[in-house]
């Protein structure tokens, strides 16, 4: 079913276009499927007939539908949905999934993209190299370094000098820097997410072996001592990775352990902490005394889009000198206009503005989700963590264990993460599903979560 928000900016007509078009491409509109007539669909939906019109001839252009005299409007015969392609075969998709409540890729809004590309439009009009030629140094253009400087000052708390920044295109630049600067003494990491396969590879080819944990407490501190651990990569922001947002407690902890010690090191990975509804936390780096152990990063990739990987790293001040012995000679991993374009958003109050609409339109679509879970699920569910923008636990009154729902709900095509699945050591925390729709349209989700009501049907208390 189409659904309307007339809350959101998108035009009407895009919003209509994009809900058929992932039916269409995700098979949930087989091909030959006759689409409603445009008039019906028009008072349905409470629209213009030029608005519907609007969204199939855009659908038409794609040939994802074509009209028949006397037939109207339906999905191309000729077109082959994604559950219909060979895509294992060719090692894209490990399994085919009606619906994925597990993506953690924001879809970036109709609104945003707008903002963004309007932006560098009116933007590279004005460009000169000139602006950038005499402030670019291998950590990144001096405009831009200072704009971060203050940026995270405000938002994660953070005192840095701009000689302690360094900005990349990759997580895996930055996580080069840190082995290179901590000569050899990280030789064990524990990471919380052992489903980061990018994360365990980079470690791993390097010599340094990885171990897991499933929370931050003082048995698993006690852990790290018995095993000898070096660092922990941790991202305390984020939902999926513990099934928590760090609380400050746990917080202290974790700083009391990494300066009980010499060379032992904290790696925060702070991404989507812009979308943590309330008051964010203090970041462990602003936590940090004089020793200094923690190496801050962070992305844009997260906000202004995933294809345009640009992060930052922040490290500690007391190698502020030897990143500048280690890296002086080297260039920027990332270009220098994606850089100044950044700069540029960021010093206009665009950047600031993007963030407030793009949660206020997260926050609305987790409040939906919400309620889509109470309708279906009356009393029965149990939220947790829905400060945390992007992802919520969501947890079932049922006797079964969490994976066995899992594998119920891949059974019928939804996929979903539990918070045991994430964490290398066995560690029931009930029955809790992590659910991340930022990624979905809202049919999606309703389609997902009646699918999951059906399924978890029998088995609720």
């Amino acid at each position: 079913m189409i659904k309307i928000d007339r809350r959101l900016k998108s035009p009407l007509y895009m919003q209509i276009y994009s809900q058929i078009r992932d039916g269409v491409i995700f098979g949930f509109l087989p091909p030959g499927y006759h689409l409603t007539d445009t008039r019906q669909l028009a008072k349905t939906l409470g629209v213009g007939r030029i608005t519907v019109l609007n969204a199939y001839e855009k659908l038409k252009s794609e040939d994802l539908i074509v009209s028949r005299l006397g037939s109207g409007y339906l999905v191309n015969p000729s077109f082959i949905p994604i559950s219909q392609k060979t895509m294992n075969d060719k090692g894209l998709l490990p399994r085919q999934y009606k619906v994925s409540f597990s993506d953690l890729n924001t879809k970036i809004s109709y609104q945003i993209s707008q903002m963004w590309y309007k932006f560098l439009s009116d933007e590279l009009k004005n460009f000169s190299f000139a602006d950038i030629k005499e402030n670019y140094t291998f950590r990144g253009i001096n405009q831009l370094l200072q704009t971060i400087r203050a940026y995270v000052f405000n938002y994660a708390h953070i005192v840095c000098d701009p000689r302690a920044l360094v900005i990349g295109n990759a997580i895996e630049y930055a996580l080069e820097i840190v082995v290179a600067l901590t000569k050899g003494h990280i030789q064990k990491v524990a990471i919380g997410n052992l489903n980061d396969k990018r994360i365990m590879n980079f470690f791993a080819k390097r010599g340094v072996e990885v171990i897991g944990y499933y929370a931050i407490d003082e048995d698993t501190l006690e852990s790290f001592n018995a095993q000898n651990v070096d660092a922990v990569f941790i991202t305390p922001s984020h939902l999926h990775d513990l099934g928590e947002i760090l609380s400050y407690e746990k917080r202290r902890l974790l700083m009391t352990w990494v300066h009980a010690k010499n060379h032992r090191y904290i790696i925060e990975n702070d991404y989507c902490r812009e979308y943590v509804f309330g008051n964010a936390l203090m970041s462990l780096k602003a936590m940090d005394g004089d020793d200094d152990r923690v190496f801050y990063l962070n992305s844009f990739s997260r906000t202004l889009g995933s294809d345009l990987r640009t992060n930052y790293l922040i490290v500690p001040k007391t190698m502020e000198t030897l990143l500048e012995e280690e890296y002086w000679y080297r260039s920027c991993s990332n270009p220098f206009i994606t850089q100044w374009l950044i700069y540029r958003f960021m010093e206009t109050g665009n950047y600031e503005r993007l963030i407030r609409v793009e949660k206020k339109k997260m926050l609305i679509d987790q409040a939906y989700m919400i309620n889509v879970f109470k309708k279906n699920f009356q009393d029965r569910v149990t939220f947790y963590g829905t400060q945390s923008g992007q992802s919520i636990c969501v947890s079932f009154k049922t006797k079964l264990s969490n994976s066995r729902l899992v594998s119920l709900l891949k059974d019928q095509g939804v996929r979903v993460s539990f918070t045991d699945d994430l964490f290398a050591e066995e560690k029931k925390v009930g029955n809790s599903l992590v659910f991340n729709g930022s990624a979905l349209e809202r049919w999606q989700i309703d389609y997902g979560i009646a699918l999951i009501k059906e399924t978890f049907g029998p088995y609720l208390d």
